[in-house]
């Protein structure tokens, strides 16, 4: 079954994304995005994977101790990356990256990502994407 997530801040979606349980991936992210997760940019930890770790400081790949070094810079050719984590486990990594997106929309990504959003499961029959608004009584989009 496909299930589609809202992310939030303040009150507004500003971007939204679809997940299908049939594969292993989603079946993965499903369980991350339903368990209040946070997002950390992660640009420059290129090595960085699914079950890594993240102890508030530092990124640990699996079964290490050792902490990742960061690279020195930004070699992601203006895209962003972000580590969805829940409990400390990287659950599922999140790329924008500038051929899908405006690179005005990316800056807009990109600050609304480390403005530590929340995520809300989109009901079954809404079709909600970036632009509407969430509060107490749900989605809703302007002028309606």
């Amino acid at each position: 079954m496909d299930k589609g997530y809202a992310f939030i801040t303040g009150s507004d979606v500003f971007h939204t994304i679809f997940l299908s349980d049939t594969v292993t991936i989603g079946q993965r992210w499903l369980e991350g995005m339903s368990s209040n997760p946070y997002f950390i940019k992660s640009n420059l930890y290129p090595q960085l994977c699914f079950n890594s770790t993240w102890d508030g400081n530092n990124f640990y790949l699996p079964n290490s101790e050792d902490p990742i070094t960061p690279t020195e810079t930004d070699e992601m050719g203006g895209n962003i990356k972000f580590a969805g984590i829940v409990n400390g486990t990287v659950f599922g990594i999140i790329t924008f990256d500038v051929e899908s997106f405006s690179s005005q929309h990316i800056e807009m990504l990109d600050a609304a990502m480390q403005s530590d959003p929340f995520v809300i499961e989109i009901p079954h029959y809404m079709n909600v994407d970036a632009g509407w608004t969430y509060d107490q009584d749900g989605f809703r989009q302007e002028g309606r």
